[in-house]
């Protein structure tokens, strides 16, 4: 055997070993940011070094993300609309309190229906004076339950207006961040190097 072809028998082992360190890196990665928020598993796939049409050895290729678009589109679809769900939840909850449950004496329903009543007892009686301080006494607490619910509404606003002044500087801040990703990106891309990190 002859010493070229020595040479090349080595150097397909040697680098058939580095690309097995390379590809053992790469689980080892894998293994250790499995429950890692927003890592994705990587690839690197093995590719063959052809010199004059001969091969002569392997190398790790570019490392990528493996991960489907289609199902991370979805998954952002879904957590967009259980984001917007919990806050409608959540309002519409509070919503609800301040109008108080059906017979329960506070209640928005409750005054309503004894403001009724008292004015069907008025017709009855429109000369009884009691039954006339029945009336505003009951038109009394109306009003007054109806102030409190429009406090809460006009306070349930100011939350939502604060939530969205929030949410909008977040957004704000997320565009600027990676807008500097993507110019990371495009500069590890313009110099051959892997960009799968960066697009985690």
């Amino acid at each position: 055997m002859s010493l070229v072809s020595l040479s090349g028998i080595f150097g397909n082992a040697a680098s058939g070993m580095r690309s097995a360190q390379a590809q053992l890196d790469i689980v080892a990665r894998n293994v250790s940011n499995a429950g890692t928020a927003g890592y994705t598993r990587k690839e690197a796939p093995l590719q063959t070094l052809v010199a004059d049409s001969n091969a002569y050895g392997v190398t790790p290729g570019e490392v990528t993300r493996s991960v489907s678009r289609s199902l991370l589109q979805e998954l952002r679809a879904g957590e967009s609309i259980a984001a917007q769900l919990a806050v409608s939840e959540d309002f519409l909850a509070k919503l609800e309190l301040s109008f108080g449950t059906p017979g329960d004496e506070s209640s928005i329903a409750t005054a309503v229906g004894k403001i009724g009543d008292a004015f069907r007892d008025l017709i009855n009686e429109p000369n009884s004076s009691t039954l006339q301080q029945q009336v505003l006494q009951r038109a009394k607490n109306f009003a007054t339950a109806a102030n409190a619910l429009s406090e809460t509404i006009q306070g349930l606003r100011s939350d939502a207006d604060s939530l969205i002044a929030s949410a909008t500087e977040t957004f704000n801040v997320t565009v600027r961040e990676l807008a500097e990703l993507n110019r990371s990106i495009a500069g590890l891309r313009g110099l051959g190097k892997s960009t799968a990190d960066l697009e985690d």
